[in-house]
């Protein structure tokens, strides 16, 4: 149950990411575009505790350019296409995770940071 003090924030957030699937239902994003969005949501080279923060800008940097090279040459009539992609992701960014964890997670996860739990998952691999 969602406390009634947070029911506006939730709301909000709802509306976003409601928002951001709407753009990428109409946007029709294929599988590979998809994976890319994914993956520059992912690649954050300011995000803390990196060891190599270097690295991962790089990666997002190759991430960006195979997106930029994949959609000039699967939708060459549209030069708007790829910018507007990336207007998507900073929609996503918008978003707060922890609200999305308390509306998706909480109940299977309880108070664990997501993040930790993925941390822990991947070190055990």
């Amino acid at each position: 149950m969602i406390a009634p003090e947070k029911r506006p924030l939730v709301a909000s957030q709802l509306h976003q990411m409601k928002n951001v699937m709407s753009q990428l239902v109409g946007q029709q994003v294929d599988h590979t575009e998809f994976s890319c969005l994914k993956a520059l949501v992912l690649f954050r080279p300011e995000a803390s505790g990196l060891r190599d923060p270097l690295q991962v800008e790089m990666l997002q940097d190759q991430t960006q350019l195979m997106l930029h090279e994949y959609v000039l040459t699967k939708h060459p009539p549209s030069k708007v296409r790829f910018g507007k992609l990336l207007l998507i992701l900073s929609l996503v960014r918008k978003i707060n995770a922890p609200v999305i964890e308390d509306i998706f997670f909480r109940k299977t996860i309880g108070s664990v940071p997501i993040e930790r739990l993925l941390c822990d998952m991947f070190q055990a691999a």
